[in-house]
């Protein structure tokens, strides 16, 4: 298959971290836009990313970018587009639309105009009228409408990233592990060897900082990826990528990470985090009061 195009979500002032991220995995080039990057790659590169990216949200394959001027250019343009290679016709798909800017339509207009498209489309080169499902769809479709712009790409990801297995405990202002693991980043992790978070609240940034130390990937742990039911996408081939995953044995040597807390009900929430993530031993949890002097 040809080289695909794709977009990745992530949290606005951030993309320039996703970026040199997904640049390090798959070795190609990303172009920032706002809260998203835009780059290429290869179909294994779905299981890279949704297996390893820890600063993006959601990875979409492109199916097209550009301008228009109306519901009804919008139609034409995703008319024109083939789905047969990305949607199998027993399958059922949604649209999903986000909308900025000022409109004579709302994103439930544009929801319905692509998706009658998209069954246009299907049914001219198969002669096949795809099902809707909003709730449980095979395919999910994203559109985003900016001002004059239009994006739209097929979801590999399913629910976000940031949705780590490990949170059993959520911290009443709990951080999105993202950009926890955006800020470690920032700060010189894991080449800067010694971490100290001396509010840890849940611990997302003392695991998150273990879980990079110890070379285990953020969606180990994760079998609802939505790519698994893509007709391009391969489970053997995905499960031959997770094999392959060697890290969480131990702490890399050399690295030391400190939590602090002051609230008892917090520590401990923290400790079952990093106990569900498996890196409980790789973290010193101390109650204590880091605004005083012991």
């Amino acid at each position: 298959m040809e080289r695909l195009k794709f977009f990745a979500t992530t949290v606005i002032g951030l993309e320039d971290i996703a970026a040199m991220e997904v640049e390090r995995l798959l070795g190609f080039k990303a172009e920032q836009d706002v809260g998203r990057i835009l780059f290429e790659g290869k179909v294994s590169d779905i299981y890279t990313l949704n297996l390893k990216a820890r600063t993006i949200n959601k990875l979409f394959i492109r199916l097209c970018r550009s301008n228009f001027e109306s519901l009804d250019e919008i139609y034409r343009i995703v008319r024109n587009l083939d789905y047969t290679w990305i949607i199998d016709p027993q399958q059922s798909f949604a649209v999903r639309t986000e909308r900025i800017g000022v409109h004579d339509f709302t994103s439930m207009d544009v929801s319905r105009v692509v998706g009658q498209a998209i069954i246009d489309s299907y049914m001219n080169t198969v002669g096949k009228r795809l099902k809707v499902n909003l709730d449980e769809p095979d395919v999910e479709v994203y559109c985003l409408v900016r001002n004059n712009e239009f994006l739209m790409g097929v979801n590999t990801t399913g629910a976000s990233l940031h949705k780590r297995h490990y949170r059993v405990y959520s911290h009443p202002a709990a951080l999105k592990p993202t950009i926890a693991s955006a800020m470690l980043k920032i700060g010189g992790w894991p080449q800067n060897n010694r971490l100290i978070d001396p509010m840890c609240g849940g611990a997302t940034i003392p695991i998150e900082a273990a879980l990079e130390a110890k070379g285990i990937s953020p969606g180990r742990w994760r079998e609802d990826f939505a790519f698994l039911k893509l007709k391009i996408c391969s489970r053997d081939d995905y499960e031959e990528l997770k094999a392959e995953e060697t890290g969480g044995m131990r702490l890399e040597k050399g690295f030391t990470i400190f939590a602090m807390e002051k609230f008892a009900r917090h520590m401990e929430g923290g400790i079952e985090n990093a106990k569900k993530a498996g890196v409980y031993e790789a973290i010193n949890f101390k109650i204590g009061d880091a605004t005083r002097i012991e």
